[in-house]
């Protein structure tokens, strides 16, 4: 990917995670549905990117997260355990032939299958761990779940929609 590519890869991230500070920190649906959109900025990187460069963002793009939450280390760890499962999800998809051309992650570059078969079970994993700390404890355990299941649609929706508005492409604005 060119120079120009990753100053635009940039700005979706800045803006993704912006958003998530600005507009999605103060969103509840009944105290049980919550968007993270800012985790759609690690996993909708381009698959070529070097993985230790996606590690390092991630814990970038989770330690700004949690400056404006006051959740010490809380996004910063489970955006870095997003980004290392990131790459085992990609291994597991990639057709035996490897990828040709483009390396977008989008439901037009992939199809929708790929995208939400990539996209959901790590958000879902993302939501879990991150319930889990905030909870804490065995006790609320079907709390966690009840939100981690309610919160993934969500944010998976969120996510499919800011990058058909916004245009997230590794390459270029659309």
């Amino acid at each position: 990917m060119s120079l120009a590519g990753y100053l635009r890869t940039l700005w979706y991230v800045i803006m993704f995670t912006a958003l998530q500070v600005i507009v999605f920190r103060n969103f509840s649906l009944w105290s049980t549905g919550f968007c993270f959109a800012y985790v759609g900025s690690i996993l909708l990187l381009p698959l070529e990117a070097s993985a230790l460069l996606i590690m390092i963002a991630a814990f970038g793009i989770g330690l700004l997260t949690d400056m404006f939450y006051n959740t010490p280390g809380m996004h910063a760890a489970l955006s870095v355990l997003v980004a290392f499962l990131r790459i085992t999800s990609i291994k597991i998809l990639t057709p035996a032939g490897g990828y040709e051309g483009d390396t977008e992650v989008s439901v037009g570059a992939r199809g929708a299958n790929w995208y939400f078969r990539y996209m959901t079970p790590l958000i879902f994993i993302h939501h879990l761990g991150l319930f889990a700390l905030e909870y804490a404890d065995l006790g609320s355990l079907h709390i966690v779940l009840i939100n981690a299941v309610v919160s993934t649609p969500i944010t998976l929706g969120i996510i499919f929609g800011l990058q058909q508005v916004i245009g997230f492409r590794s390459g270029s604005i659309r």
